[in-house]
Parts: structure tokens; C-alpha cells; sequence
């Protein structure tokens, strides 16, 4: 079975602590020293390749089921709000059939940017898959997400993307929805935005919808 992000993550300050003390108390014998950075290095890139995406350098899915999961528990638990932001590109398939993948491409980085630009240190950024990008923002009531939410539209329209011999602006319509008034796990959560982003869509797209 599969380890989750936080023993991932334990695994990776282990092999460091465990390395570091090898070469603390084993300076004589330089390839414990090789041995140990190279283990601590295939451990480091497991865990990037495994939890991030490589276009954005945000988390993917697996990992934001698991960070959000674990999020929702602790809302539970200690009796929080929570919000989820469902990000998605307006007619993005144009921008690849006029100007090809590689603009695309372009286009989803500055968008990944945007959110970096955009969330709060406790945020949680995702890239759910194509033009679709999710943020979790815990201790955020349904004000405070659309909020956000609006900050990131207006910074995205606003926007303009560079490819070789052309420029691009694209808008974007954003879902919320918040725990526990919309769902008590990530699938009802998930479920209740995904059905606000496509309300924002039927809307005129470029908005958002909570």
C-alpha cells in the first residue's frame, strides 16, 4: 500500500537526521557519507515525483486528496470552517487548438503562478487535472473564500501570457464551497464545488460562484 503524504514527508526528515548523524560519527569512511546523500536524494525525488506536478510545481491530485482529507478532519475536530476553491480556464481548449499545446502550457504556468501569487501561507494549491486547479483554505468561512476566489479571477484577466509570436489572455470562473455547510468529507465537498464552478460557467463564465 501506498505511504500518505505525512509519512512521506517523515521519511524524508528521517533519511536526513539518520544521514546527518552518519556523517557526524562515520567521518572516516567516506561512503557512508556517499551512501547516505544518495539515499536521502532518492528519497527527496520520490517524494516531488510522487506528490507534484511537473508543469506547476504545485501539489497534484494524489496529494491534495490527502492534504484536504487530512484538513477536513482537523475543521471537524476543532469545530473550523473550511473552504474549497475549484479554479478552472475559460475555453482554454481555444487557446490550444489556435495556438498549439506548448502556449498552452504557457498559459497553465502563469496560471499556477497566479495562485502562488494569489493564496495565503496556509493555502493549499493544487493542479486537479488539464486547466482545472484547486485550493483548500482552511479556517475560511464562505466570505472569506470568495474573497479570494474574486482576487484570483481579477488577477488572471488581467494577466497576459508571451508564447513565441503570440500573446494570450484568458479569464477564469471559480466554484466555492465550505465545510460543513456543503459537504463533511472531501467527496461531498468536492462535489458541492465542482457543481458551483459549473453554475459559474452556465452564468457566463469569467466569476465566480459560491
Amino acid at each position: 500500500r501506498g505511504m500518505t503524504l505525512g509519512q512521506h514527508a517523515l521519511a524524508f526528515v528521517l533519511v536526513a537526521f539518520l544521514t546527518h548523524r552518519v556523517q557526524l560519527r562515520m567521518r572516516m569512511f567516506p561512503i557512508l557519507h556517499q551512501a547516505g546523500a544518495v539515499m536521502l536524494l532518492l528519497v527527496a525525488y520520490h517524494f516531488v515525483i510522487f506528490w507534484t506536478d511537473g508543469l506547476t510545481g504545485h501539489f497534484n491530485k494524489r496529494a491534495l486528496i490527502e492534504v484536504a482529507s487530512q484538513k477536513i478532519r482537523s475543521s471537524n475536530r476543532f469545530k473550523k470552517p473550511l473552504s474549497v476553491l475549484v479554479c478552472d480556464i475559460d475555453h482554454f481548449k481555444k487557446v490550444n487548438d489556435t495556438h498549439g499545446h506548448d502556449v498552452g502550457d504557457i498559459v497553465i504556468r502563469g496560471f499556477g503562478d497566479v495562485l502562488r501569487r494569489a493564496k495565503r501561507d496556509t493555502d493549499v494549491v493544487a493542479r486537479f487535472g488539464g486547466e482545472e486547479f484547486v485550493v483548500v483554505c482552511e479556517e475560511t468561512d464562505a466570505e472569506g473564500a470568495a474573497l479570494l476566489a474574486e482576487r484570483i479571477r481579477s488577477e488572471l484577466e488581467s494577466a497576459t501570457f508571451h508564447g513565441t509570436n503570440c500573446s494570450v489572455k484568458v479569464t477564469c470562473s471559480v466554484g466555492v464551497a465550505t465545510f460543513p455547510a456543503a459537504g463533511h468529507d472531501w467527496d461531498t465537498l468536492f462535489k458541492a464545488t465542482d457543481e458551483a464552478l459549473y453554475a459559474a460557467k452556465r452564468g457566463g463564465r469569467n466569476r465566480v460562484t459560491v
